[in-house]
């Protein structure tokens, strides 16, 4: 299996380091007069693993390009791996990478490097070797088992199974459902997302829309073939108004000549007296000069005569004007009548042709609208089809995860031997560094398949708890991996897991680190301070041959890492 050989620079100021097999101890010593802030920062320990992960596949990510400030020479590292021993090259200012006597780009070393450094086939997909690399050489402590906080279920769980001899034809099941079930998840965006979505946001309605258009679009299309273009629409349709208005404009004269006919016959019969009432009067008259005892000579009745006789001649007069204007009201009512039929029968005609027929552009605007609708409907169609190939996507995906979920139940029963010596190891390690404490190593299977361990220590969630609980995690992983042959070699735990732990739990968990790291034939590298150390010495750890010839200091710039300070 690989492990590194040792870590340098074409800088001079850089200092190489060289590792072994077993445990590797990278000291730094600090000064009286540093703080633990310069201690950390200023000597470059954790800076060691930040160049393994950059040199092993890393990205380019703000740490390297700060450091291509400073310095513009390559670091390079010798790996012995399953094809025999690999020089790499990277330079922090380029993207592209030595490897061997090829040069490849930043990505297509990250491809290629499970490969050389591994042994893997071409073909292997998940986990990637930087995922594994992100595990065994770790620049996050926030949680055991994953090596960041975007890192997804799936990842973690197939890197761990990949760890426990999970058949990587096995691990694919899970993955795949995954895939499908991502690929679905951008097919339904789409849909909902598509040029419809205004109208349809689900299949029901998407059917409801489709039913409604295509009774709409046959209705409208029965219409229009009983229709037939009139080329002289228009002039037909402004005839048939100005017959309208012209019969409207009789209407109104009708309403007027009626009301002048009522006015007419009630005068008439109001105010023209016949010639019965004129000898009515006159004998009413003559009985109010009797009662009055007033005798009348028949000459003083002459002149009243008179006045009846004129009296009557003007009632007269105006009884013939009055019947000659009725008369004329009257006729004109009757040729108003008359020349409303006609204007009306004429604009029948026109109105039935108009009826029949339509303008050439109303016809084409509604060819249009009916091509518009048309268009809709085929747009709907598409979409049906979509939610039912999205309904068929849903059949598939719940196929995939039971078929991932029993293969993968499958797979477990296969690795058992590896998953007991994990549950087991994790237990009895933690007993050795907690007298007090149990420790566990759960596993199960999601409905979809995925691989889920969750370490647990019994107590207080206390960060050196936690610390202890990723040492022994990591230690269970490469230890189990060694034995299946899944892993590669190495082990990197820099100072920052220690940080929290109490000098007993740092003594036994170096002590475990070397004791296994021999076992198992892995190189653990642990970078430390001198005074952590010391204290672990205190409490039973022997650093026997473990430390590396190279000693880090935090007094000025000459004494860390680079040999120079950079932010």
């Amino acid at each position: 299996m690989s492990f590194l050989k040792n870590l340098g620079s074409d800088d001079p100021r850089f200092k190489n380091l060289t590792f072994h097999k077993g445990m590797n101890l990278v000291l730094a010593e600090k000064t009286r007069h540093s703080s633990d802030t310069d201690s950390r920062n200023g000597a470059g320990k954790t800076s060691i693993v930040r160049l393994l992960r950059y040199l092993l596949g890393g990205k380019r990510d703000d740490w390297i390009k700060s450091l291509a400030k400073y310095t513009e020479s390559a670091f390079w590292t010798d790996v012995q791996g399953t094809a025999g021993e690999i020089h790499i090259s990277r330079t922090v200012g380029s993207t592209s990478v030595l490897a061997g006597t090829s040069t490849y780009s930043s990505n297509e070393w990250r491809e290629k490097s499970g490969e050389l450094l591994l042994g893997w086939p071409a073909s292997h997909d998940k986990p990637t070797a930087q995922q594994v690399f992100s595990q065994l050489l770790r620049t996050s402590f926030d949680s055991p088992t994953k090596i960041d906080s975007y890192e997804s279920d799936l990842e973690t769980g197939t890197r761990i199974a990949y760890f426990f001899g999970m058949p990587d034809t096995t691990l694919q099941k899970p993955i795949q459902a995954a895939n499908f079930k991502k690929d679905k998840k951008i097919f339904k965006k789409a849909i909902d997302h598509g040029i419809l979505a205004n109208i349809a946001t689900s299949k029901a309605e998407c059917e409801a829309e489709l039913f409604k258009l295509e009774d709409q679009l046959q209705n409208r299309r029965s219409a229009l073939a009983e229709f037939k273009v009139d080329e002289s629409y228009a002039g037909h349709q402004q005839a048939a108004d100005e017959l309208s208005a012209e019969i409207a404009a009789l209407n109104d004269q009708n309403i007027a000549l009626k009301r002048r006919k009522r006015y007419l016959s009630n005068t008439m019969t109001i105010e023209i007296p016949s010639k019965q009432d004129n000898g009515e009067m006159l004998t009413r008259l003559k009985r109010l000069y009797a009662e009055a005892g007033v005798m009348i000579a028949t000459d003083a009745l002459k002149p009243f005569n008179d006045v009846v006789q004129f009296h009557e001649s003007v009632a007269r007069n105006r009884r013939h004007f009055l019947e000659d204007e009725l008369n004329k009201v009257t006729e004109a009512l009757a040729a108003n009548e008359a020349r409303i039929k006609m204007l009306d029968d004429e604009r029948s005609v026109i109105m039935r042709l108009l009826d029949k027929s339509m303008a050439l552009e109303t016809f084409s605007e509604a060819q249009q609208d009916c091509n518009e609708i048309a268009a809709r409907i085929e747009r709907l169609k598409d979409m049906l089809q979509d939610y039912e190939r999205l309904d068929d996507m849903d059949s598939t995906l719940r196929k995939m995860e039971v078929e991932a979920n029993d293969a993968m139940r499958l797979g477990l029963k296969e690795i058992n031997d590896s998953v007991k010596l994990a549950s087991q190891m994790y237990s009895n390690l933690c007993s050795e560094v907690y007298m007090d404490r149990a420790g566990s190593l759960l596993l199960d299977l999601t409905d979809a398949g995925i691989f889920k361990v969750m370490p647990k220590i019994e107590g207080d969630a206390s960060k050196g708890i936690a610390e202890v609980s990723i040492f022994l995690f990591d230690i269970t992983c490469i230890a189990v991996g060694m034995k299946n042959g899944t892993t590669p070699g190495i082990l990197f735990h820099d100072s920052q897991l220690f940080d929290s732990m109490d000098d007993r739990q740092l003594a036994s968990c170096l002590n475990i680190g070397a004791r296994l790291a021999e076992e198992y034939d892995f190189q653990y590298i642990v970078t430390l301070n001198t005074d952590r150390l010391e204290a672990a010495e205190k409490e039973g750890f022997d650093r026997s041959d473990y430390p590396i010839s190279v000693s880090l200091t935090d007094n000025g710039e000459a004494g860390g890492l680079f040999g120079f300070r950079f932010n």
